[in-house]
């Protein structure tokens, strides 16, 4: 579940929850809901003894992402539409993180690419990331009050990324193309020719592609304090990460 960044394109981590409490229909959690902030923070630690972390602060419509004392700046925001009849969810992540970096571009001389110089490339990208799942709520009679968890689980995604590049030789802007190619890893080719506009898609399917509990820490009319927490480990590694949100009725 992607609260506050996509990702990327956009780890899968699995949590177990166990509750003396039994798990119901929802019934109260219905209708769209907007994200009006957000603060995740993830920490890596390794056996080495050295930590890592990352705090990613979100206002409803802007993520400032701090890690190890590098800032990124980067519009985003986020809805979650909750259907209480079907049990289901949907949310929605629109973002958008400008890039610069230097790229070497090619010219094509029969099936060969040639190496010819390097531009810098600017990037100022739009993305929208699309979740779906199902959701039940536990404790009591599924109401949604203070200290109610609701169990999201996530079984399909959906991406489109929309990259609008500029180019620049020095400070003068590259606008012919012609014959002109950059390495790329996200086609079937290694070369794509060079554009100002290229969308990708992403997708996946599959039985609880992940799985995220909310506990709802704070309840007025119309707005809802919620919290996570996830932890895990790969043997050289471990990784905690959590996060507190507010979402607010539309």
């Amino acid at each position: 579940m992607k609260i506050s960044k996509i990702g990327c394109f956009f780890a899968i981590c699995s949590i177990v929850v166990t509750s003396c409490h039994k798990t119901v229909t929802p019934r109260k959690l219905d209708g769209d809901w907007t994200l009006t902030s957000s603060t995740n923070t993830s920490i890596s630690t390794y056996t080495s003894g050295t930590v890592s972390t990352t705090t990613t602060v979100n206002d409803g419509s802007n993520t400032v992402e701090t890690s190890d004392g590098d800032t990124l700046s980067y519009a985003s925001s986020s809805t979650f539409s909750f259907d209480k009849k079907a049990g289901t969810f949907v949310q929605v992540v629109n973002e958008s993180r400008p890039t610069t970096t230097t790229v070497t571009y090619y010219n094509k001389i029969g099936s060969d690419y040639y190496p010819v110089g390097t531009y810098t490339q600017k990037d100022n990208p739009s993305a929208v990331s699309t979740e779906y799942g199902t959701f039940t709520i536990t404790g009591g009679t599924g109401d949604i009050e203070k200290n109610t968890q609701i169990a999201l689980i996530t079984n399909s995604y959906t991406g489109v990324i929309t990259h609008n590049y500029t180019y620049f030789d020095g400070s003068v802007q590259v606008t012919d193309f012609s014959n002109k190619y950059i390495e790329t890893y996200n086609s079937n080719n290694q070369y794509e020719a060079m554009k100002s506009t290229v969308t990708r898609n992403g997708s996946s399917t599959g039985v609880n592609i992940d799985f995220t509990v909310l506990t709802v820490t704070e309840l007025k009319k119309g707005v809802m304090d919620l919290k996570w927490e996830r932890n895990d480990s790969d043997g050289s590694t471990s990784y905690s990460n959590s996060e507190v949100m507010k979402l607010t009725k539309k």
